[in-house]
Order: structure tokens, then C-alpha cells, then sequence
């Protein structure tokens, strides 16, 4: 605490580090230098957080410190959760959004070239199989609404082309004998397209 008034915050908190040798005991404790790496990190990102109130406050104190990032830990919690509680708009790979659930969910891109992917559908069947299981993961991220939606047709150097539905669309709906339908076909359906 004196060492804090003396010194300034951030080099208490960078002293603090040197005369107990932190960083030496995560190397005989850790032999991963990832996990070594990781941890000295996030002692490094407390004394920046230390740096960063020193800069805010005018008569900046350990106390004051220490009050301020107990308030903010339990205020704000998790980054997760504090993205959620705004309400937040997140753009995701179908990869990325494994173990995830949200309750409004919106997959764009529902065409063959794209879901499947055009590489997948070229190569193999399985490549075609792994495609179906990331639009299961994608479907089965949603809590209370999905939205599936495809383009009617994109620019190709410089010109529009048609689009042609992906065969998961008609699979999702009982209908994979009609995988082969244009977007007019499934327009004159009645199937409810907007152009994007």
C-alpha cells in the first residue's frame, strides 16, 4: 500500500511482480510455455488495468483499485455475458458457433456454391456430409426463431446470375426430391423469397 502512494499504482503492481518472483515460479510450475505465456499475460493485463485507473482518477489508490475491478467483475461478468446483456449482434462461422445457443438466429447464404460450399459438392460425398452437419449445428442454434434465407441471384463479374436453393433447404422441409428446383420454380411455389 505504501509502495502504491510512493511509487504510483502501475509500478507497485510491476514491483510487486519483480520482489515475489511471480514470473519464476510460473516457470517451475507450468511447463507449457503456452500456459506460462497465457498466465504472464493476464498478470501483465493487471497492471495495465492498474496503469489505466492511475490515468482515470485524479488521486488514484490501491483501495480505489481494487474497489473499481471487484464492481466491474460482478457487474459485468463474462465478456459473453456482457455482449448478451447488450443485446448484441454477433456474425459467426458455423464452426464458431458449436456449444453456442441464441435465441434469434438468422443463416444467410442457403444456396448450393455457398452452403454446401462449392469445394464440398465438387470433391465428394462426404465433403457434402460434413456441409450438412454445420447447417445442423447452425439450425440447432436457435432457441425461439430461425431464419434461413438465400439470394435469388448474385452478381458474377458484373452481371446478375440466378441462384440455385441448397439441397439442405429442401431437406429441412421433407422435400429433397425437389433439390434440383430453380429460384423462379420455387417462386411460382409460393415459396417466400426477397431479393437481397
Amino acid at each position: 500500500m505504501q509502495a502504491a502512494r510512493s511509487e504510483g499504482l502501475p509500478e507497485a503492481g510491476r514491483t510487486l511482480v519483480r520482489v515475489s518472483h511471480y514470473l519464476d515460479e510460473l516457470g517451475r510450475l507450468y511447463d507449457d510455455p503456452q500456459e506460462r505465456d497465457a498466465r504472464a499475460g493476464s498478470v501483465q493485463e493487471f497492471v495495465n488495468a492498474m496503469a489505466a485507473h492511475a490515468e482515470r482518477e485524479e488521486s488514484p489508490s490501491l483501495s480505489g483499485f481494487l474497489a473499481e475491478i471487484a464492481l466491474a467483475g460482478r457487474e459485468l461478468g463474462s465478456e459473453e455475458d456482457r455482449l448478451r446483456s447488450k443485446n448484441a449482434v454477433w456474425l459467426l462461422t458455423l464452426h464458431a458457433a458449436k456449444g453456442l445457443e441464441f435465441p434469434v438466429v438468422y443463416m444467410v447464404g442457403m444456396e448450393d456454391g455457398i452452403l454446401p460450399h462449392q469445394r464440398s459438392s465438387d470433391e465428394s460425398l462426404q465433403g457434402v456430409d460434413e456441409e450438412r452437419r454445420l447447417c445442423y449445428v447452425g439450425v440447432t442454434r436457435a432457441q425461439e426463431n430461425l431464419t434461413l434465407s438465400l439470394a435469388l441471384e448474385r452478381m458474377k463479374w458484373g452481371k446478375p446470375r440466378p441462384t440455385t436453393p441448397s439441397r439442405f433447404l429442401y431437406e429441412l422441409t421433407g422435400q429433397a426430391e425437389r433439390a434440383s428446383d430453380s429460384p423462379q420454380k420455387m417462386k411460382q411455389r409460393g415459396v417466400r423469397a426477397r431479393r437481397g
